[in-house]
Order: C-alpha cells, then structure tokens, then sequence
C-alpha cells in the first residue's frame, strides 16, 4: 500500500491539478480551504481533496477555495496543509481566510463556479458580515430579490484609473472605489461612455479624454476616450490642436493628448484665455484691438522684433500712450487700444491696473466709490489750490473745499456739495 500512496504522492507533485486555462473564468467570493463548499472548515475538507485527488470524487465547484495553501494548482500539499493548520498549528489559511467571504486576491489559473455559503441577498434574504457588501453580478441593477456574494469593502484603493460605471450613475475610478462607495456595477468603463466634465470622469490608463471639436476654453467639457496609439500613419491631413500647434493627423494630436481647435493647419499660435496659453520665447501675446479691459480674451503670439522702421503710423496702446508704429508699441509688450493717436484724456485704473504718469492722479467717474475695476482718467495734481469755496464730496465722507482740493488728497468723488 505504501508504494502505491508513495506513486500517488510523487504523480501528484509532478502533475498538480490545476485548473485547466479557461476563457474568463468566473468569479465568485469564498472562504479559503472550504474544499466541499459546506461553509466550514474541518477535517472533512481534506478528506474532500484527497477523494477527488485519488478517488474519482466529483471535482469542486470552487477550486480556490480547495487551494488551501493558496499556491495556484491543486495536490496533495493542500489536504495537508489544512490538516497541519487545523491540529497541529500550521501556517494560517491564506486570504480571504475561513471566516470572511471575498475575491481571491491572487492572480491564478483557479476559477470558481459557484459558492453557496458566500452568497447574500435573493429571495432567502442571507446578509454579509460588517465591513462586507453584497455584491451583484454587472449590470444587474434592478430587482429587490436578485443574489449577490460578498465581498469586503475595502478601507484604502490604489491610484489607479480602470473606470466602471456604478448603479448609481456616478463612474468611479476603478472597481475598488465603487465597493468602498457600496455601489453595484452597472457596467465596465465610464457612465454613458464620456469622459472629464464637472466630474473629471477619468480614462482608462493609455487613454485620452477628448473634447469636442473646438471647445478649447470649456475646461469642464465632456468627451470621448480615445487610445492613445503606439504609432501613426504617416499621412498628412493637417489638425490644428488647442496649444496652437499643427499635427500631421487626429493620431498625432491624440497622442500628444492635445485637445483639437479645428481641422485643418493653425493659423497664428493662439495665447492667453481663461487657461492662460503662453507664446514661445521671442514672442508677444497680442490681444484683439480694444480689449484693453477684458482679462481672459484669447490673443496671438506675434514676433517682437528687435528693430521697428522709423515710420510714423500711430496707434494708441491701452497704457494710454500713442506709438509711433504697431511694431513699437508690440516691442513694449502693450496692448491695442485703435488705430491713431490717443486722446487728450489717458485712462487709467480698469481690470488691466492702467498706471498714470508721475504727477497725475487717477481720478474715477463721480459716485463709483465701490467700484474697485473702474476706469478713470488721467488729471494732475496742482502743488497749489485757489482759496475758494465750491464744495464737493469725497468718497472718503470729507467735505473738500473745491475739486482742486479733493485731486490733491488724491480721493474720489461721491457727488458736488458738501457731504452730509
């Protein structure tokens, strides 16, 4: 007898019994070493293995949880590793362990058909341990009485982005997150298949979240992911991407993940925006002509050139000054305020903080205390004020004996008279 369980013993070493490789095996939560499915772990277990090993008995239902030792193939060591475990202090029972339903954290061949004892919910009602959610199969997000097994929530989640659509209609980052929010899976990947927007739903890692055409300053746009490829063709069909650059091809810019602004090449880089595009070095931002107060218009990087031809066509910029030529004015890294020379009056103040020159004040538009982006104007301020007597009010609440006084004290106006 003891050469033929010597054989037996050698034949099943060399030969495990693993579970053949099959196309996505199920999976199902389960107590580790339930090799009979009965819910508890004893002696019976390991008499289970050995039977089906050597007897002809009937295969489990759950081959993890027969792989008592957890090492992905099924033999002899398993019965008695829980035999050490259960009467003479072996190793404990690896994860999930004999008293809690889950997953098998382990990457194997192993499957899981089916395991009673860890199902949950259904018409019998059976309910998870604390810390546990009963879990459902995707998709099955209806109905009051359908089974599910359990499974533990987990208390930390890696950073990383697999997507799966809860039942709750929120997309989580991956599925690790959807069991600690106790969500059911509707499906795999994002709700409604889009991407970013209030949510910043993520991508699956190797893709791009890509917004519709054009929308360059959306930044809570919603999209589509695309894979990013690992080569593209070499064809040209030119798109222009939101960072001003032209690609050869969609691929191109998918890759670079670089929103798209428009098909075909870009005319000038565009620059500034709510997301503030910058220009290369050597470059200016210039804004449309009369924005000289509007703080996220989008402009176009032009070159500042070192030398301007000594020509007289002048523009007025927004600090109020009038330039000789558009190329002075752009080499002073100043915006357009029109064609021509400034007027008499420089402005001043407004959301751009327009400085006025040395002696001057900034006097703002009368009764705009509180208005803190006005723009005033220009005025300067006398050394010396006429002794008379036509009182205006300041928006610091004083009473000043004429304007000339109220400039001087470099102060606002509330209103003609004398305050109250």
């Amino acid at each position: 007898m003891k050469p033929v369980l010597s054989s037996l013993f050698l034949f099943s070493l060399l030969f495990p019994l693993a579970a053949s490789a099959q196309l996505e095996p199920p999976m199902h939560s389960f107590l580790r070493a339930d090799a009979n499915t009965d819910g508890a772990v004893d002696i019976s277990d390991a008499a289970y293995t050995f039977s089906w090993l050597f007897l002809g008995a009937d295969m489990p239902n759950c081959l993890d949880s027969a792989d008592a030792n957890d090492d992905g193939v099924i033999n002899i060591t398993d019965g008695i590793y829980t035999l050490a475990f259960l009467f003479t202090g072996g190793d404990p029972i690896p994860a999930p362990g004999i008293t809690r339903c889950d997953l098998d954290p382990t990457d194997d061949q192993l499957h899981c058909v089916s395991y009673l004892p860890c199902r949950c919910g259904g018409i019998t009602g059976g309910t998870c341990a604390k810390g546990q959610l009963c879990d459902r199969a995707t998709g099955l997000c209806q109905g009051a009485d359908i089974p599910g097994e359990c499974v533990e929530v987990p208390e930390e989640c890696p950073a990383i982005n697999d997507p799966v659509c809860g039942c709750d209609g929120v997309t989580y980052r991956n599925d690790c997150e959807r069991r600690r929010a106790g969500a059911m899976k509707a499906s795999d990947g994002p709700c409604d298949g889009g991407c970013g927007g209030i949510r910043g739903i993520p991508c699956r890692d190797g893709e791009f979240c890509d917004h519709p055409v054009g929308q360059c300053d959306v930044l809570d746009a919603i999209g589509e992911c695309e894979q990013i490829m690992r080569g593209c063709p070499d064809v040209w069909d030119p798109v222009c991407g939101c960072d001003g650059v032209t690609y050869s091809n969609d691929c191109e810019r998918i890759n670079a993940r670089v929103q798209k602004d428009h098909d075909g090449a870009c005319g000038p880089k565009r620059c500034g925006g709510i997301v503030g595009l910058l220009c290369d070095e050597g470059e200016y931002c210039d804004m449309p002509s009369d924005t000289c107060n509007a703080a996220d218009m989008l402009g176009e990087c032009v070159m500042v050139a070192e030398n301007c031809p000594e020509i007289w066509d002048p523009v007025c910029g927004c600090d109020g000054r009038t330039y000789s030529s558009d190329c002075e004015r752009i080499r002073a890294g100043v915006a357009k305020a029109g064609d021509g020379e400034c007027g008499a009056v420089r402005n001043c103040g407004g959301f751009a903080g327009l400085l006025c020159e040395e002696g001057q004040y900034c006097d703002m538009p009368e009764d705009s205390c509180n208005f803190a982006d006005m723009l005033g104007e220009c005025v300067v301020v006398v050394e010396a004020c006429p002794e008379i007597w036509d009182p205006v009010c300041g928006c610091d609440g004083v009473t000043y004996s004429n304007d000339c006084d109220r400039i001087r004290s470099r102060v606002p106006k509330a209103h003609d008279g004398a305050c109250e």
